[in-house]
């Protein structure tokens, strides 16, 4: 896929033939967004649970109803979203519009470090780029 096009692609579907096959790319939408939200907190509980299974059961539900009540930190969440794992859980929201039976174990299959750099550029260019540096606005009082 052409540079200028990615340009262009931002907010919209794109379309990019991935080890001979072709996929389609829906753009990133607010509910995608908000999955991902849920995504990272289920990975930090996750987490959790697995380096805290020696504490008392008493002790761990307090945690976690505190972990459950903390809001995300907006660059934590940013950081995520850069991450190998971020660019994967936002491919599969993207993807699975189109591609309902691909998972996201099938994402991983699909991207290696052959073609990562292009189909990152496909994530930015489907609107997740926009979410994590939006644009910078005047406000007005």
């Amino acid at each position: 896929m052409a540079e200028d096009s990615l340009a262009n692609a931002a907010g919209k579907g794109v379309t990019l033939t991935i080890k001979g096959k072709e996929y389609e790319f829906s753009p990133i939408t607010l509910g995608d967004l908000a999955d991902f939200e849920k995504h990272i907190r289920s990975e930090k509980l996750n987490i959790f649970m697995l380096e805290a299974k020696d504490l008392p059961v008493a002790e761990r539900k307090e945690i976690i109803i505190e972990l459950c009540r903390q809001g995300l930190d907006p660059l934590a969440v940013e950081q995520h979203m850069n991450s190998l794992d971020g660019v994967r859980f936002l491919l599969w929201k993207s993807l699975s519009k189109k591609h309902p039976d691909l998972t996201l174990d099938g994402v991983s299959e699909l991207v290696d470090m052959q073609n990562l750099e292009e189909v990152s550029a496909v994530v930015q260019s489907i609107g997740a780029g926009d979410a994590v540096n939006p644009p910078d606005e005047e406000v007005s009082p």
